[in-house]
């Protein structure tokens, strides 16, 4: 996590949105370390970043 990137962040242009994928195979107890990665790109200008953060099981390698 980009902890120094996050503290910059103004709340007000924060969106979060959680899915949750219907019939996963993994669940929460299966589950002892998971890896977070974000990324980011932009729509339509530089100044319209948007931020993809992606959850993995670190054992199995599924997403989460």
């Amino acid at each position: 996590m980009n902890r120094k990137l996050l503290a910059q962040l103004n709340p007000e242009y924060v969106e979060v949105e959680i899915y949750r994928v219907p019939n996963s195979e993994v669940s929460k107890s299966d589950v002892q370390k998971a890896e977070v990665d974000e990324m980011y790109s932009f729509v339509g200008n530089k100044s319209n970043k948007r931020w993809l953060w992606q959850a993995i099981d670190h054992n199995s390698g599924q997403v989460l």
